[in-house]
């Protein structure tokens, strides 16, 4: 496979990003922390699969899995960056939690529409954000969602921003309640990711379009996509 990089063809992608990374769950085997921050998850009800054309496992969820993980935090007054590649299954209709913080007051979630859109959904203390993106197939993707101390916000899929806005603040973030995430699971509900996920990673910074590009190459190229 080849890139272009500064206008150049290269065979070798840049090195992920890990500038302020504050965890890396690669979730190839287990839960643990990659990043070297010691922020390991614990799995439940998660087995570990390899899906065709890929090089690596991902976690696959049942209906009762659910991957929690430790408080990262976050210094917000740095911005914030979450990614990660999951598979969208266009023919289910559920909601599907991709991350809650403990006490349940900011989450960022994923579902099918009819017509084979993908929602996503931004929570944050009673106020939130829907973003719609037309999909063809079930399959996997490459999700970035960016986030600045001054309101702006962006969602990237397969490194092609389909939303952003400049104007929300974040009640929760600002005020510093934003911790303890909860991987593909809602603490004290039974909501729970039931697809596969892969390549997550947490800054606390806000990551460049370069770097984005960085992440979903790194995932087409292990996942097969």
């Amino acid at each position: 496979m080849m890139w272009i990089i500064a206008g150049q063809q290269v065979s070798t992608p840049l090195p992920i990003p890990t500038l302020w990374l504050l965890a890396e769950y690669l979730l190839d085997g287990n839960a643990n922390d990659t990043s070297g921050n010691g922020n390991n998850g614990t799995a439940t009800d998660i087995t570990y699969v390899t899906p065709t054309g890929a090089s690596v496992q991902v976690a696959q969820w049942s209906s009762t899995g659910r991957i929690s993980i430790p408080d990262l935090s976050l210094s917000w007054s740095s911005g914030f960056t979450f990614s990660c590649v999951f598979y969208f299954d266009a023919g289910s209709t559920v909601e599907q939690p991709i991350w809650y913080n403990h006490s349940g007051d900011f989450y960022f979630r994923v579902r099918s529409l009819s017509g084979n859109n993908m929602q996503f959904a931004i929570q944050d203390t009673g106020s939130s954000r829907i973003v719609t993106s037309s999909v063809l197939s079930s399959g996997w993707y490459h999700m970035t969602m960016r986030a600045t101390n001054n309101g702006s916000m962006s969602i990237h899929l397969n490194n092609s921003s389909i939303w952003s806005t400049s104007v929300w603040t974040l009640t929760t973030i600002s005020s510093g309640l934003w911790n303890a995430f909860l991987l593909a699971w809602r603490f004290g509900t039974s909501e729970n990711w039931q697809e596969k996920m892969a390549l997550c990673r947490f800054y606390n910074r806000e990551l460049n379009t370069t770097e984005i590009w960085q992440l979903y190459t790194e995932a087409t190229t292990k996942i097969g996509f």
